[in-house]
């Protein structure tokens, strides 16, 4: 996971953008997409006007650069339609992105703009088909708790040299262990074994369904694992993950049920109105052995303790292609 914005770098970052717009605009082509490349690599994605970018090469005919340009862009986990656009209306925003869902040019962030699109216009049926709750909202035991245990007392040994996060993308006052498969330790190795297992027969049911994106679901995938341990006051803020299709939480260790707080919430983008049932809405209470899996286009984030108390989670990002 990436550091916290800094403006000044994400100031370099839009001005290298710029730099490679007008490389490719000069026909350097090669040279301005290994630059777009770099900005795209950054974690600024979410930041670059990439569908704005793509407007003028193609009101410049360079159609060919502009599909490259495009499938790099959408590929690395940019935002590809031109948003903000005076001419754009939410109508005609929302066809551009139904466009590029077809043809599979389409990832996380670009689902999770077309959800808040969609509830403006107040398409809840369509917010139902992609949120799919009662298919895609899983929550199951995974592993024994022996294995909950030896994932525990491994992240309590490492605690005191994990890196401490008072703020960093959603992570608020918590202590982080990333990455956690480069961990060569036995009860790791058959922690990530069961989760890819689980996640396999996930990823599965979902590419078989008439989900909308159905057909995209990667067949072929890796997981990129963290650890995050807290002593009371850490949580997340509400976010989605840019990374993969699929997200998931795995809780080596319960909370003291006289402890309130620490719960795993999913559900609507705060401000949005209309049908909210149409959304998915879950509160997860950490237990042993607990895993929660979601797309990776689901708003979530925890809630802090309301006292000292201890509260591990493996997060991790399902990400790989066909």
């Amino acid at each position: 996971m990436a550091g916290p914005a800094q403006p000044d770098e994400q100031q370099r970052v839009a001005t290298d953008a710029r730099k490679a717009l007008a490389l490719l605009m000069r026909g350097r082509t090669e040279a301005g997409f290994e630059l777009y490349g770099q900005c795209l690599r950054s974690g600024f994605a979410a930041d670059l006007p990439v569908g704005l970018h793509l407007l003028f090469l193609e009101k410049a005919g360079k159609t060919q650069v502009a599909n490259r340009l495009r499938e790099l862009a959408a590929g690395l986990g940019a935002d590809i339609v031109a948003k903000g656009v005076a001419i754009a209306t939410d109508e005609q925003t929302a066809a551009e992105y139904e466009t590029w869902l077809e043809r599979g040019l389409i990832n996380t962030r670009m689902v999770e703009a077309y959800l808040l699109l969609l509830a403006r216009l107040g398409r809840g049926e369509r917010i139902e088909q992609l949120c799919d709750p009662r298919r895609l909202l899983r929550i199951e035991r995974a592993g024994s708790g022996e294995l909950a245990a030896a994932i525990e007392a491994l992240l309590l040994r490492r605690e005191a040299d994990a890196r401490y996060r008072e703020t960093d993308q959603s992570v608020r006052r918590q202590r982080q262990i990333d990455p956690l498969q480069k961990i060569d330790d036995p009860s790791v190795a058959r922690l990530l074994s069961e989760l890819h297992g689980r996640v396999a027969s996930y990823l599965a049911e979902w590419a078989a369904g008439d989900h909308p994106l159905a057909r995209y679901v990667p067949t072929a995938f890796e997981l990129e694992a963290w650890a995050l341990i807290s002593r009371g006051d850490g949580y997340n803020v509400p976010h989605v993950h840019s990374r993969g299709w699929a997200t998931g939480v795995y809780y080596p260790t319960g909370l003291d049920d006289a402890l309130p707080g620490g719960e795993l919430c999913v559900g609507p983008p705060e401000g949005v109105t209309g049908d909210l049932s149409r959304w998915p809405h879950a509160k997860v209470r950490p237990e042993a052995g607990l895993l929660v899996l979601i797309p990776s286009y689901y708003l979530h984030w925890t809630l802090p303790l309301a006292g000292p108390g201890l509260r591990t989670a493996v997060a991790f990002d399902v990400v790989g292609g066909r």
